[in-house]
């Protein structure tokens, strides 16, 4: 693997994909800008949708 690493290189371990695994958010994908399965950001979506269609006052934040 050093020798791989010096040369820009990396090793990485494939595993299966499984679309229920991933909407539900308890896989950890080797690319991604959320580690949140597809069903919680449906739910953030919805959520944000309704504040601004019912003109909720107010920012939205995400903790950090």
């Amino acid at each position: 693997a050093r020798f791989f690493w010096k040369r820009g290189y990396g090793i990485v371990n494939i595993n299966s994909f499984d679309i229920e695994t991933r909407e539900t958010g308890n896989d950890w994908p080797l690319f991604g800008y959320t580690m949140v399965g597809h069903k919680r950001l449906d739910n953030v979506r919805y959520c944000v949708e309704t504040a601004l269609k019912d003109g909720v006052e107010g920012d939205i934040v995400e903790p950090a």
